[in-house]
C-alpha cells in the first residue's frame, strides 16, 4: 500500500456538490494497493505471488483526493490507512464446500521520498 500526488492536470469546468468554487481537478493524491501475494497461514505454499510488484498492472486506487500533495495531506491518509488496517478482520469464503479463512497483512511501503526526510 501507498501514497503519492500528481499536479500539473488539465482544470476541467466541473461543479463540486460541496459547494466549494476554490476546488480544482488540476491535482490529484492517490492512496493505492498492490497485492503482493496469497499464500497458506503456515507460508509453505504459494498460491499466487504477483510477477511483477512494481507495475501498475495490479495497483487498484483505494482513495482519490483532488488536492494538492502536502506533508500535512499525505501523513493523515496514512493515519487513516493504518488505522483501517488495524481494524481488519479475518475474511471467510467458501471454495468447493470448504471453508477458507483470509488474514489480510497489509503495509504501507509505497510512501514518497520526501515524506521521510
Amino acid at each position: 500500500m501507498g501514497c503519492d500526488g500528481s499536479s500539473g492536470h488539465s482544470n476541467y469546468s466541473q461543479r463540486y456538490s460541496t459547494g466549494q468554487e476554490s476546488k480544482s481537478n488540476t491535482s490529484l493524491f492517490a492512496v493505492c494497493l498492490v497485492p503482493l501475494r496469497l499464500q497458506t497461514t503456515n507460508g509453505t505454499h504459494i498460491i499466487w505471488n504477483n510477477p511483477r510488484p512494481s507495475s501498475t498492472r495490479f495497483c487498484r486506487p483505494i482513495k482519490l483526493v483532488f488536492e494538492n500533495e502536502t506533508t500535512e495531506l499525505a501523513k493523515k491518509e496514512i493515519e487513516n490507512i493504518e488505522r483501517q488496517i488495524a481494524d481488519l478482520q479475518l475474511t471467510f469464503i467458501k471454495v468447493d464446500e470448504k471453508k477458507v479463512i483470509v488474514t489480510h497483512c497489509m503495509k504501507m511501503t509505497m510512501i514518497d521520498g520526501k515524506l521521510l526526510a
